[in-house]
């Protein structure tokens, strides 16, 4: 039991800790220099990463402002930094990552942001 709650950690943890910046499966496979199969076998418990491997995907985290914690005790900690939260707001704010069809010209996150003077309406 204690092998697949590891395992469920782990799984969690990137999830989470990659949905906190906004960043695909594709994107971050890129990054760490792995295939995207590979990821999406670990991201749904078909497959296994090496050590180094794992230390390359928690660094990466790290740079990016998420702290992760799930090798110890039965829960996932994720802290997402300033910086994390800068690095999330930059991306979802980047219109060049969104689908051609999701493009808006007005409202959506970056209305929003405007809105609450987070962004000045001529960015």
């Amino acid at each position: 039991m204690q092998d697949n709650l590891d395992t469920i950690k782990l799984v969690v943890a990137l999830r989470c800790a990659r949905a906190a910046v906004g960043m695909s499966q594709e994107e971050m496979a890129d990054l760490l220099g792995i295939p995207k199969t590979t990821l999406a076998r670990v991201e749904t418990m078909e497959g296994s990463l090496r050590a180094d491997q794992l230390s390359k995907i928690l660094r990466l985290f790290k740079d990016l402002g998420i702290n992760l914690e799930f090798l110890y005790g039965d829960e996932v900690e994720l802290r997402v930094t300033t910086k994390g939260l800068q690095t999330a707001n930059s991306r979802l704010l980047d219109e060049n990552r969104r689908r051609s069809d999701r493009k808006q010209r007005a409202g959506g996150i970056k209305g929003l942001a405007v809105e609450m003077g987070i962004l000045d309406s001529d960015k």
